[in-house]
């Protein structure tokens, strides 16, 4: 199970493994955001916002709604997190139908619309994610440790941000 790298023309790192011992196939996709690449250009929390609103719809799917329905016929599993210096995607497949997937995953990644009224949705569930953070005392010690290894760093920057301070266009710049 070797690995192979191609780096395509516009510099996007490419790794595939194969197992033998499947029937299913994974793309994850990671993208470089996070605290760590936030800044006085990039709002605070965008990344973490951008990642709960990527598939809120697209241009060739419109909502939510068609959106899923694309992803029950062709789509495993998936999941997106952001963490402090990316955001990951991840889809398992069937191996026999490589080329949807590859499909949607550029959708959503080229071609989000960011439907404003959804997006306020998704920032109250972000802050409820920070509140229950906020009571887990799992995150409560990590973040010590955190605090502790990172002091002065922009990987230690809490990745919710102020998602009240965000806005679509904020979303579509990023």
């Amino acid at each position: 199970m070797k690995p192979k790298i191609k780096i395509l023309e516009n510099g996007l790192k490419v790794v595939f493994v194969q197992n033998p011992y499947l029937n299913k196939s994974n793309i994850t996709l990671l993208i470089k955001g996070g605290p760590a690449y936030e800044n006085k250009k990039i709002k605070a929390g965008v990344s973490h916002l951008c990642e709960h609103s990527i598939l809120l719809g697209t241009k060739n799917f419109s909502s939510k709604t068609l959106l899923d329905f694309q992803f029950s016929k062709n789509i495993i599993s998936y999941y997106l997190f952001t963490n402090q210096d990316n955001i990951s995607i991840q889809f398992n497949f069937h191996k026999s139908i490589l080329k949807t997937p590859l499909k949607l995953l550029r959708e959503i990644v080229f071609q989000p619309i960011f439907p404003e009224e959804n997006i306020l949705l998704e920032k109250q569930r972000i802050k409820e994610e920070k509140q229950f953070e906020i009571n887990n005392k799992y995150q409560i010690f990590q973040n010590k440790v955190n605090d502790y290894l990172f002091a002065n760093s922009n990987i230690n920057k809490d990745y919710f941000g102020d998602v009240d301070n965000i806005e679509r266009k904020d979303l579509v710049g990023f």
